[in-house]
């Protein structure tokens, strides 16, 4: 027999009892300062600035902002202990990113929707910014800020209206080293510690957050085990070291990703 499903009732997988409901609470305290709304399911600021808690930002983070509607003067900065540390400003088709003396402009398209994002990369002392994935630039960061912990977000929007659709926010807490192939053995160092012996050619993945340091640059050095010959052969050099391969490598960081988008 042929029934038909209405898809307003199915749920995603993971869902949670509860869950919707606590996304319009999280929206509630957007709209806690006079001038943000929620309309059409957009987060509608005019001649306002907000500011929302991230929690502590001390390593990498991603942020990605959807904005349907840019004021004449929109102000996305990224704040720590009272002041701020990462403003980045969007007015009429010009970016200008900032972080105390040192700043980058750069020019895009403001007729369509803006989709914003911006990469954090706090022990290497810089940020990348890039608007609709094609103009990108990086920014320093500076030095009177390194070691400052970034905790809270803000959005002002002094001029006209800004409609925001949608805000991701991911603060990567966690490593993950993956390692293609280690063919036929090795050692992997990090910060002059060993982490681990690979004694076989499979993939691993190694959880190294624990080795890394937060607000410094780190070091991750692979020891390759060559195979070595048992009797020399006359068609080959002396050396009796004959081959190893160290396969792709990648360092994956995860985190919590922390999702805000507008219902109502």
């Amino acid at each position: 027999m042929r029934r038909t499903l209405r898809l307003s009732d199915w749920q995603a997988y993971g869902h949670r009892p509860g869950k919707v409901e606590d996304k319009k609470e999280q929206w509630k305290l957007w709209t806690e300062t006079p001038g943000a709304f929620i309309i059409g399911g957009s987060l509608r600021l005019k001649e306002c600035t907000v500011t929302k808690e991230t929690g502590k930002m001390d390593w990498c983070f991603k942020f990605n902002m959807t904005l349907s509607k840019l004021s004449p003067d929109f102000t996305l900065a990224f704040n720590k202990e009272g002041g701020t540390c990462l403003p980045v400003k969007l007015t009429g088709g010009k970016i200008v990113a900032q972080s105390g003396s040192y700043k980058q402009t750069g020019r895009f398209d403001d007729t369509s929707d803006i989709r914003l994002q911006v990469y954090g990369d706090l022990p290497s002392h810089r940020f990348f910014v890039t608007i609709n994935g094609q103009s990108s630039m990086e920014c320093p960061i500076d030095t009177a800020l390194v070691g400052q912990k970034i905790d809270c977000l803000m959005l002002s929007s002094r001029q006209g209206e800004t409609w925001v659709d949608d805000i991701l926010l991911f603060n990567f807490g966690r490593a993950i080293l993956k390692q293609e192939t280690l063919d036929p053995g090795g050692e992997v160092w990090i910060n002059g510690t060993s982490v681990a012996v690979i004694n076989n050619r499979h993939p691993y993945n190694l959880d190294v957050t624990g080795y890394l340091k937060p607000d410094s640059e780190n070091v991750i050095a692979v020891l390759v085990k060559p195979y070595k010959a048992v009797h020399p052969m006359f068609h080959v050099p002396s050396n009796r070291y004959i081959g190893w391969q160290l396969g792709r490598a990648e360092l994956i960081l995860t985190a919590r990703a922390v999702r805000y988008r507008p219902t109502g």
